[in-house]
């Protein structure tokens, strides 16, 4: 079985702080949406889709006071996991994108999750080089 080298350790450690940036750049439109009140909608339509290789769901939702339609993008597993009634923060523009909290995964436990194994791995790459050079 090999090992994993300090390098490998490394590499992976800043692609998992890259991910790890990008969950927490998606998480601030959703943090900005805590005021405003949870509302219940209807979901009218369900449309997988693939947008740049990267497979998604289009759930078409109306609310019924006010009587307008709103939309979600969510992970494509989760087309047949959603039940027909949904909660969700809305701020009253239909055009915005809403977050389907009980149901998506929040993007800020993904960004933590992602420094902490980026640091452990960064730390364990970094000691691992420096054994190699002690060896050497």
């Amino acid at each position: 079985m090999d090992f994993i080298s300090p390098q490998k350790m490394l590499f992976v450690s800043v692609i998992g702080l890259l991910f790890g940036g990008y969950m927490l750049y998606t998480w601030f439109p959703i943090a900005g949406d805590r005021n405003y009140p949870i509302v219940t909608g209807t979901i009218k339509q369900r449309t997988p889709i693939d947008q740049s290789g990267i497979p998604r769901v289009h759930f078409e939702i109306e609310l019924h006071e006010p009587h307008e339609i709103v939309h979600a993008y969510t992970q494509r597993y989760l087309i047949d996991e959603v039940p027909d009634q949904v909660k969700f923060r809305y701020s009253g523009d239909p055009h915005q994108e809403v977050f389907l909290f009980e149901h998506e995964e929040n993007p800020l436990w993904i960004a933590l999750f992602c420094f902490v194994v980026s640091i452990f791995l960064g730390v364990s790459g970094v000691l691992g080089l420096r054994s190699q050079k002690v060896h050497t």
